[in-house]
């Protein structure tokens, strides 16, 4: 089974007393760090925290958006860089249709 919760599945919950859905969706980046780290490292990392943070809250885990603005390291191979706006609006569009 996959960590990542099937959101038709899931019903809501009480947290503190109030009925909510919270959304988790880990954000990265492919980016280059060098030889040492994979370029997905920081939506590996992003992912981990997301998960932990989802198992805390009772929380919905969502799929990570791994492609990120990486401006200061776009020079270097591997590394992909979204242009900012174009980041945001499809971070608003996923939002959009997790709600």
């Amino acid at each position: 089974m996959s960590r990542f919760i099937k959101v038709w599945l899931t019903p809501g919950f009480t947290f503190d007393g109030e009925e909510r859905v919270i959304a988790v969706v880990p954000i990265g980046s492919i980016e280059r760090h060098g030889d040492h780290l994979p370029l997905g490292t920081d939506t590996i990392e992003a992912t981990y925290v997301a998960e932990e943070v989802a198992r805390k809250l009772g929380a919905h885990l969502y799929p990570p958006i791994w492609y990120g603005s990486s401006r200061g390291l776009r020079r270097f191979p591997g590394t992909i860089d979204v242009d900012e706006d174009a980041l945001m609006a499809y971070v608003e569009s996923v939002l959009r249709g997790i709600v």
